[in-house]
Formats: structure tokens, C-alpha cells, sequence
């Protein structure tokens, strides 16, 4: 089986927007489903390996990279993180999972690639994690202002003078007795 330039063009597009092998494979089944290249026999186990064999080659961390799709590789990846947008990182519930979803895949990548600087970063992702979690706990900082520190001090003012009349009060009572 031999791919041709747009399906090879397909895959390092789909590697360049942090797709796995086993989606990538499935994608190109259902976008090539009509042509001659994917016949109703490639959703079997064997074809499915066999189409992901000739994938990998086609990933950036693949040392047999071909050098003429680094340019579409690199657009593609700039493209798709441009579009990715999470709105929603001011949430830290959000931050955590998307830490997650990253570590997930340097994990991956750190068996696929048996790579030591994939370790080193998953271990970084899992140091952040544990910061965040760590920061998540806290309680909120309370921010006070000059403004406030004058109202504070004239509550505890009143509330001293008040303590003192108490005291006297009780005292004479326990004179009295």
C-alpha cells in the first residue's frame, strides 16, 4: 500500500494538531472511505496496524521525518494553536485538567520515544500539578486597604470602650454583693 501526496499531507496535518496514531488512522478511514486506498477491509485490526505503521513515519518526531512536509507541519501546528483558545484557564479546576490532558500525552510520548526529555517534562507537568492543587487549597488573601484599616481601628475603639463599661459594670455588681 503506498500513500499518495494529499494523504500523506493529511496525516502531518492531523500530528500537527496533537492527534494520536490509532485517531489519525480512523480519521483517514472516514475522510478516504471512497477511494481505492481504504477498502471496507481496513477497519480490521491488521489494516488499521498496518496504516499506522505508515503514519508514523510521517510524525515530526519520527527521525525519518520527510524534510519537504516540516513547512505544512509547522503552518498547520501554528494554525491550530492560534484556534485553540480555552477561555476558561481563569477557572483552576480547568487549569488542572488541561495539565492533565498534557501530561497524558508526554506520558505517551515518553514510552512511544524512550526519551529522557520527555520524562523530565512529564515530571515538570507533574510538579505543576501539584502546585496547582497545592495553590487551590488555600484560602483567598484577603486584600485590605487604608480605608479599611480606619474603620477597624474605630470598631475596635468602640468595642474596647464598650468592654470597659461592661467591666465596671459587673465589677461594681460584684462590689455590691
Amino acid at each position: 500500500m503506498k500513500l499518495a501526496e494529499k494523504h500523506k499531507q493529511f496525516v502531518v496535518k492531523h500530528f500537527a494538531r496533537f492527534m494520536k496514531v490509532p485517531d489519525i488512522v480512523d480519521e483517514f478511514i472516514e475522510e478516504f472511505k471512497n477511494e481505492s486506498i481504504v477498502r471496507p477491509s481496513h477497519s480490521s485490526f491488521e489494516e488499521k496496524k498496518k496504516l499506522a505503521v505508515l503514519f508514523r513515519r510521517l510524525n515530526i518526531t519520527h527521525s525519518q521525518f520527510p524534510e519537504k512536509y516540516r513547512d505544512l507541519f509547522n503552518e498547520e501546528r501554528e494554525k491550530f494553536l492560534a484556534d485553540y483558545r480555552d477561555t476558561t484557564l481563569h477557572i483552576p479546576d480547568n487549569v488542572i485538567r488541561e495539565l492533565e490532558a498534557l501530561y497524558g500525552l508526554t506520558r505517551e510520548l515518553a514510552f512511544e520515544q524512550r526519551e529522557a526529555k520527555y520524562i523530565t517534562i512529564a515530571l515538570q507537568i507533574l510538579k505543576t500539578i501539584a502546585a496547582c492543587n497545592a495553590a487551590n487549597a488555600q484560602e483567598d488573601v484577603v486584600e485590605i486597604t487604608p480605608e479599611d484599616v480606619k474603620q477597624l481601628t474605630t470598631t475596635a475603639k468602640t468595642l474596647t470602650g464598650q468592654v470597659k463599661k461592661e467591666a465596671k459594670r459587673l465589677t461594681n455588681i460584684a462590689n455590691q454583693n
